[in-house]
């Protein structure tokens, strides 16, 4: 075999080649041309194969691990009170890597006690998120730490209750938005809870 019909390879890539065959290649100049050889094209072939695999899985990790990066998890501690209920207040709003998770308290100032609940996934009375100008809906996916309607949570006087209500995620453009109770038919502006302009701050 001729130097001719070797591939070239330079003297930091021949080093490793020598390291995985167990230093049976004898020498290799900086241009790559092979002056010993007692490994054989074929054990040669073989090696660069597994070399070029190696290489060409960690491209692919790298792809995979920025299209991963490309979701950016944030939190956002706020208070906003309820537009057409003053008792109440949105105090978190969280965007992890397949949802977006918000915070709630209702408090009751009354010396009556008070009966809360909302509809699940699915009801046409529940809770979404929408974007300001209204081009896209963001779908509630569960509830936790309130009542399920026809399920009702009991609220003592001055006693407060905390819930979390999970939906589709939002875009990470996304710093507004409203969180609207049921779908709007007329003017429904005092009977359902509307969070309007709900906005993120770092």
């Amino acid at each position: 075999m001729t130097p001719t019909e070797l591939f070239f390879v330079g003297e930091d890539d021949f080093l490793h080649l020598q390291n995985l065959a167990g230093e049976q290649l004898t020498c290799v100049t900086s241009r790559g041309t092979m002056k010993d050889d007692k490994l054989g094209s074929q054990l040669l072939l073989w090696i660069l194969a597994i070399v070029l695999a190696g290489c060409s899985g960690k491209l692919n990790n790298n792809s995979t691990d920025k299209v991963n990066e490309a979701k950016v998890n944030r939190e956002y501690k706020i208070n906003k009170t309820c537009d057409t209920c003053k008792d109440i207040n949105i105090t978190k709003v969280a965007v992890k890597d397949n949802e977006t998770i918000i915070t709630l308290k209702c408090e009751n100032t009354n010396r009556q006690p008070q009966f809360f609940g909302v509809y699940p996934p699915g009801h046409k009375e529940a809770f979404y998120l929408i974007k300001v100008d209204n081009s896209q809906k963001f779908q509630l996916l569960n509830i936790d730490g309130v009542g399920i309607r026809p399920q009702w949570s009991t609220i003592r006087p001055q006693e407060t209750l905390n819930f979390t209500l999970t939906f589709e995620r939002i875009e990470d453009s996304m710093r507004r938005f409203h969180l609207i109770e049921g779908e709007i038919e007329g003017d429904q502006s005092t009977v359902n809870c509307h969070f309007l302009n709900v906005e993120l701050k770092p």
